[in-house]
């Protein structure tokens, strides 16, 4: 099953175009194959996919090891398998304005990873990681200039004449450096921003009031709407020290579980006839959080056992992640071959996550999975849930 799983895989390879030594593309092909196989992380497991509890399952380990750990594959080329993808999966999507990248961070044993992910039905498109330090998540300043190198190597990837990133960020994102960052290189996004951080009006008259500090307080006042409403405030700066122009909308729902009430604060630099459609845009930067379950998650519940590479090394698992970004977007566009399919699923309660049911396609092709890539890779369009084109 194997050799029939680096046919398929192979397809998508070769579309992409990758500007990689051979031996390094077919080293790709056969750790794709055996992910593809084994459904599962750690690379013994897959090794033992390829070569079985013989003998030759060290020398399948170790050839593995030595492609994760090749100083060739630094972050130049691994950008230029960026650009590929980018190139091959962009076209793909309907016409619109933007393109909504979820940035964010994901911590592992041992590991913090930042990632920006393409939302798409439920799941996502990985684009790319890097990995760091875990004790970065206690500091700001590292974490602040991750972020910006991360961000320029998209910027620098990203293929002109294509609709632009729009990146949607979490509160640990809402930071002055960083928003004065996106400003200066027009990059657009949408920051969930705390309550604690001070909001101004357009004549200087600063919108927080007392109930933003102090929980006790009943929640009224112009930042705090009425449940299920919106409002609105373009032409605000953000924070006292900084003064950023951006345009503000806010929103309030009450938590089904906690049964308590809860707000979003969005800024964003969209024009401002795009501001109605700011909640709802952010509302995508959750489905790749179930992609993160997918990775994470054990290999007994479905997960890819991501969790389990805690004592990779650093520059090993980056590549990794590389690899499997690959496999995910192949994985995104077998399943959408059988769209209908899936979402017969859906209505009966059988749904499936886009990479498992994109797995568990090519396992029923068979020895066919090689005919079912290249019916995904020809012919295939996306269609992710965003807005209509027309935002700009």
């Amino acid at each position: 099953m194997v050799h029939s799983y680096c046919a398929a895989f192979r397809v998508f390879v070769k579309q992409l175009g990758l500007p990689w030594h051979r031996n390094q593309r077919a080293n790709l092909v056969l750790l794709g194959g055996a992910f593809l196989s084994r459904r599962s992380l750690p690379v013994r497991r897959l090794a033992r996919a390829v070569a079985g509890p013989g003998k030759q399952l060290r020398a399948v380990d170790k050839r593995f090891r030595r492609f994760l750990g090749n100083n060739r594959l630094n972050e130049e080329a691994q950008d230029a398998a960026l650009g590929s993808l980018l190139r091959v999966v962009l076209p793909r999507l309907v016409a619109v304005a933007f393109v909504p990248v979820m940035f964010d961070w994901l911590y592992v044993d041992g590991h913090a990873i930042l990632g920006l992910q393409i939302p798409y039905r439920g799941r996502s498109l990985p684009l790319c990681f890097s990995v760091h330090p875990a004790t970065f998540e206690a500091n700001e300043p590292d974490q602040t200039k991750a972020e910006l190198a991360l961000l320029q190597r998209l910027r620098a990837c990203w293929p002109p004449g294509l609709p632009p990133p729009l990146l949607l960020c979490d509160r640990g994102f809402a930071k002055g450096e960083l928003v004065q960052w996106l400003q200066q290189r027009r990059m657009r996004f949408i920051i969930r921003v705390p309550r604690s951080h001070h909001l101004y009006s357009r004549r200087g008259r600063l919108l927080n009031d007392p109930s933003d500090t102090d929980l006790e307080r009943a929640a009224t006042g112009l930042l705090h709407p009425p449940l299920n409403k919106a409002r609105l405030i373009p032409h605000v700066t953000y924070t006292a020290e900084w003064r950023r122009p951006v345009h503000l909308a806010v929103t309030a729902k009450l938590d089904p579980k906690a049964g308590k009430r809860r707000e979003w604060r969005l800024i964003t630099n969209l024009e401002e006839t795009n501001l109605p459609h700011v909640p709802r845009l952010y509302a995508f930067r959750m489905s790749p959080e179930e992609t993160h379950r997918d990775y994470k998650r054990g290999y007994a519940v479905g997960g890819f056992a991501l969790c389990h590479l805690g004592r990779m090394r650093r520059d090993r698992l980056q590549r990794y992640l590389l690899v499997l970004s690959l496999i995910s977007c192949f994985l995104v566009l077998v399943a959408e071959t059988e769209r209908e399919a899936r979402e017969w699923l859906k209505r009966h309660h059988w749904g499936l996550g886009l990479l498992t049911m994109g797995l568990d396609l090519l396992h029923a092709a068979g020895a066919d999975a090689a005919h079912l890539a290249r019916q995904a890779c020809a012919s295939v369009t996306l269609e992710p849930l965003w807005l209509p084109s027309g935002y700009s």
